[in-house]
């Protein structure tokens, strides 16, 4: 640049150069998102990365003053949107969806259960868990660990299993019921017979029963 007054006198400058302004840049390349597990908020956006503008930046995310922060921990799945704002008041924005992993299930199509009698004990079997194996089956009270149950006793039992990704399903109360003894009753007609008198015997009993041969 030349400068002239009106004596005529000439100063100089040196060239200098006016390099265009850069707004802010919000770069993705290294960001990593962690999907939420089973509806525990546990998921995470990181490794996002500002550059440009008039640092020092301010962010937020979705609108929420909570969120304040360029990486995010601790979040549930859905939309989210970042502004990112220079000391300019000049605004970069990114839009991303954060996924989900669903907790596994327990299918009971085929749930058998075997009641417990008077001559052999119950069973619980045919559940099945879909989702993310592998899986931890946990039932109580008998602190069982596989998915089918046998020789149980009269009681109330309930099944937790726990997934590849630490989500726990639960299924029950199963109720195995006490079983219930025959109860034997018996009636003649007569009731005091005669030697050699027809008599008519009646059973009575209620009840599963078994019978038992003894002798010969």
């Amino acid at each position: 640049m030349v400068v002239t007054d009106i004596n005529a006198c000439v100063v100089s400058s040196t060239p200098f150069q006016i390099l265009p302004f850069t707004g802010v840049s919000i770069d993705t390349t290294f960001m990593i998102k962690t999907k939420e597990n089973c509806n525990l908020s546990n998921g995470s956006i990181a490794g996002i990365s500002v550059s440009g503008g008039t640092p020092t930046y301010t962010y937020l995310w979705n609108n929420n003053s909570s969120y304040n922060t360029l990486n995010l921990n601790n979040i549930p799945s859905g939309n989210y949107i970042l502004q990112v704002t220079d000391q300019a008041g000049c605004i970069a924005s990114l839009n991303l969806v954060l996924g989900e992993n669903p907790g596994s299930t327990i299918n009971d199509v085929n749930l058998q259960i075997v009641q417990p009698s008077c001559l052999a004990l119950g069973s619980i079997s045919g559940l099945q868990a879909n989702g993310n194996g592998s899986y931890v089956y946990n039932w109580s009270p008998n602190n069982a660990n596989t998915i089918d149950l046998n020789n149980l006793s009269a009681g109330s039992y309930s099944l937790n299993v726990t997934d590849g990704l630490g989500c726990t399903v639960s299924y029950g109360p199963i109720v195995l019921n006490q079983p219930v003894g025959p109860n034997a009753d018996f009636s003649v007609n007569p009731a005091d017979p005669d030697v050699n008198q027809l008599v008519n015997f009646t059973n009575t009993s209620t009840g599963k029963h078994c019978l038992t041969r003894m002798g010969n």
